[in-house]
């Protein structure tokens, strides 16, 4: 049973890791592609960070 736990605990670490990388890269990506005012970037990290939320409560939906 230990080793379930440590593999749990690798798996959930590196997810987390990777939900990580995937808000940089949106937020790098949409400021790459759009090139536009401040305010734009500010809104295109604000809708990263929504969706990061959104999969978020879907996975405390799914636990």
């Amino acid at each position: 049973m230990r080793w379930y736990h440590v593999f749990a605990f690798l798996w959930v670490s590196q997810f987390i890791l990777a939900c990580q990388d995937v808000t940089i890269a949106g937020a790098v990506a949409e400021w790459y592609f759009t090139r536009s005012a401040l305010h734009q970037d500010i809104k295109a990290s604000l809708k990263t960070l929504e969706t990061l939320v959104h999969i978020l409560q879907c996975l405390n939906f799914i636990l």
